[in-house]
């Protein structure tokens, strides 16, 4: 810990920064056991093991990353998870923290990949294990900001992925907001959704920027209180809607992330 620091209070970007990494190497073996487990030991026991561990394991390092830094998903909303298996669905997520992705597959018991931006912190920060484990056990597309042509073949493979009645997650804002609101989102998400002929589900997640982004983050337990909204069929809609769509999905999140503000977080 940075000297005359206390945790989680008043400390600066780069000391917060120095934290995460102190923390992130505290997984550095766990996370090298479960790289080899899932790359040599898993497969050797059935497909079906190998699939099975592929979900389970960053899930449990997820969880215990969160109460490491003293954070408690709170989920609701999983009716709507239940009633969109087995089919093509893209979970719309606000960013509001970099501990959001990590939030989200500890919270959410079912099977997903997501974009990760070859600009995130996992990449610009050094993570590079954080990286290998998405590489491991397959978690990732790359929406790679320097070349539009490798991005574009990211998102024909996720239209794929997501033909097989797969889940998908995206961040449409492109970044997080650190102040908690939500930014403008990006259309390419919502015409990824109706190309795959996917079901949009809207994750509203609030009180992350108070797990690292702000300076005065609160000490102690943090709960991060997610809801799952219901769902968006894009059946029969095209690229003249795509703008009304995506205005509206943006509207509505908006809308449920200042009611779960106003209920306040524990």
């Amino acid at each position: 810990m940075p000297r005359g620091a206390r945790p989680g209070a008043g400390l600066s970007y780069a000391q917060r920064a120095q934290l995460f990494r102190l923390r992130i190497l505290v997984l550095a073996l766990p996370l090298a056991l479960c790289i080899a487990y899932q790359r040599w030991i898993a497969p050797r026991l059935g497909r079906a093991h190998a699939q099975r561990s592929r979900d389970a394991l960053p899930r449990a390092l997820s969880r215990v990353f969160l109460r490491m830094n003293g954070i408690r998903p709170k989920l609701s909303g999983v009716e709507h998870l239940a009633a969109t298996a087995g089919r093509p669905r893209v979970l719309m997520v606000n960013h509001n923290s970099r501990f959001d992705g990590y939030i989200l597959i500890a919270a959410l018991d079912i099977r997903f990949k997501s974009f990760w931006s070859n600009t995130a912190h996992i990449t610009t920060e050094g993570f590079s294990l954080i990286h290998q484990l998405g590489l491991a056990f397959d978690m990732f597309f790359v929406h790679d900001k320097s070349d539009k042509r490798r991005t574009l073949q990211e998102f024909r493979r996720a239209e794929a992925f997501l033909a097989e009645g797969e889940t998908l997650s995206v961040f449409p804002e492109g970044t997080f907001s650190s102040d908690g609101e939500i930014r403008g989102f990006g259309s390419s998400c919502v015409s990824l959704a109706m190309r795959a002929g996917a079901d949009i589900l809207p994750v509203v997640m609030a009180g992350t920027e108070a797990t690292f982004e702000r300076q005065t983050a609160r000490r102690g337990v943090k709960t991060v209180r997610i809801q799952v909204l219901p769902p968006i069929s894009t059946a029969g809609l095209d690229r003249q809607d795509v703008a009304r769509v995506t205005g509206e999905l943006e509207a509505l999140m908006n809308t449920q992330l200042r009611d779960l503000r106003a209920e306040g977080t524990e």
